[in-house]
């Protein structure tokens, strides 16, 4: 701004920078409105007025999702490590009964999920996920939805048939 007259003005902010997020307007209404006056009796001529704003980082949350992969039925007990690019775990994901968990506020970027144990009767994946926090994916509460299929292990039955009067007899052929 240049040239401002001697008076009280209010900036508001409405749009902040990228990767950044407004104050918060539930905690105070006037969170990013500032007010400030140019001029006054100790007033320098053509000095300049800073004020200084502050936005905090916008932040998101990972909504994991983990679900049986043939029927769809959702899974308890999925238990995943949430992890940076340097490899340090950042968060811990346990699935409840809703088969969901959420992930504690992250910065935009990419992450890494890993299943640690996975729900009962299901096998563990081989792979890990990758999962990107940002505008594009986050709804409108910054949650960003991922959901995971688990495989059944799948079991194998192997019959042995035995004589019935000497059950350490092998019956062959049946």
């Amino acid at each position: 701004f240049s040239t401002l007259k001697y008076g009280t003005y209010v900036l508001e902010e409405v749009l902040p920078p990228d990767g950044y997020a407004l104050n918060d307007t539930n905690e105070d209404p006037n969170a990013n409105r500032h007010t400030f006056t140019v001029g006054g009796a100790n007033a320098t001529p053509d000095a300049a007025l800073e004020l200084e704003i502050t936005n905090r980082l916008r932040a998101y949350q990972i909504l994991l999702e983990k679900q049986d992969e043939s029927t769809g039925s959702l899974l308890e007990g999925a238990v995943f490590d949430v992890l940076d690019g340097e490899g340090r775990v950042l968060d811990t994901l346990i699935t409840g009964s809703n088969g969901k968990d959420a992930s504690v506020l992250l910065a935009a970027g990419s992450y890494t999920l890993r299943e640690t144990r996975a729900p009962e009767g299901y096998a563990l994946p081989m792979q890990d996920f990758t999962v990107v926090l940002g505008p594009e994916a986050a709804d409108e509460n910054n949650m960003v939805p991922v959901i995971l299929d688990n495989t059944d292990r799948g079991y194998t039955l192997r019959l042995l048939k035995v004589a019935a009067e000497d059950e350490t007899k092998r019956l062959p052929g049946a």
